[in-house]
């Protein structure tokens, strides 16, 4: 028995099922977010900080070797080393984020096919 024949043509009604199946998915599990695993490097403050304190302790060791003992190389220590210390003070107070892999939304429609996602 064969469906050639078969008048009116049998209808599978593949739209009318995937409306179905999307609309009773969205009622039972809600919209979803489609998440990227990347590399974030991080803000970089720690590695900051402690460029500008080796900075400080050679400058620092200048000072103690006998570098800045003019009048004017003292003035000029003493500002240097103020703004190296309130560089510090404003970099302890900002956040830190460390480097690595973090999850982070896909900008991209959820709606697209799968295979078109990462």
């Amino acid at each position: 028995m064969t469906s050639q024949n078969c008048r009116p043509a049998p209808s599978i009604r593949a739209r009318l099922l995937d409306d179905f199946v999307e609309d009773w998915f969205l009622q039972r599990f809600g919209d979803g977010m489609i998440y990227a695993t990347v590399y974030d490097p991080g803000n970089g403050i720690p590695e900051r900080i402690a460029e500008i304190e080796a900075a400080r302790e050679r400058l620092r060791a200048d000072r103690e070797a006998g570098l800045y003992d003019a009048p004017y190389d003292a003035t000029w220590f003493r500002d240097g080393y103020g703004a190296i210390g309130g560089q510090l003070a404003a970099l302890h107070e900002e956040p830190r984020r460390v480097a690595g892999m973090v999850r982070r939304p896909d900008r991209r429609d959820g709606c697209l096919p799968l295979a078109s996602h990462p």
